[in-house]
C-alpha cells in the first residue's frame, strides 16, 4: 500500500511541475518542459493535453473587457461564477479566489500573470 501512495503523491507532483512550469511560458517545446518537470516527453505532453482537454470538457471560460472601467476584464465559467479581473502593470489581481486553473486560462488568453494581493 505504501509504494501505491508514494507512487501517486510522485504522479501529482509530476503534473504540478508540469502545468507550473507549462502556466510561466505556454510556448515552451514539450521536451524542455518535461527536461525542466523530471519527466518524460510523453508524459509531459499527455499531461498538457489531458489539461486541455479537462478545460474544454469541464471548465468552460470566458474573458471580456468591461465597457466602463480601464484595465477591467470580467471571467466567467459555465457553472455561473463572475470574477472581476483588474490590471495593473504586467499582473492581473482579483477581490475574487482565482483557482489555478483560472490563473492559467488568464495567462494562455491575455498573456498576464494572476498576482496575489
Amino acid at each position: 500500500m505504501g509504494k501505491i501512495n508514494s507512487e501517486s503523491v510522485k504522479t501529482i507532483k509530476t503534473k504540478e511541475s508540469v502545468l507550473k512550469i507549462y502556466s510561466e511560458n505556454y510556448n515552451l517545446p514539450t521536451k524542455s518542459i518535461a527536461y525542466r518537470a523530471g519527466t518524460t516527453e510523453e508524459r509531459a505532453g499527455n499531461i498538457i493535453k489531458e489539461y486541455h482537454l479537462s478545460l474544454v470538457t469541464y471548465f468552460n471560460f470566458g474573458i471580456a473587457p468591461s465597457m466602463s472601467e480601464e484595465n477591467t476584464f470580467f471571467l466567467f465559467s459555465d457553472n455561473g461564477t463572475e470574477k472581476t479581473l483588474i490590471k495593473k502593470g504586467e499582473k492581473i489581481y482579483s477581490h475574487d479566489n482565482i483557482t489555478p486553473l483560472e490563473a492559467l486560462y488568464v495567462k494562455i488568453n491575455l498573456g498576464y500573470v494572476v498576482g496575489n494581493r
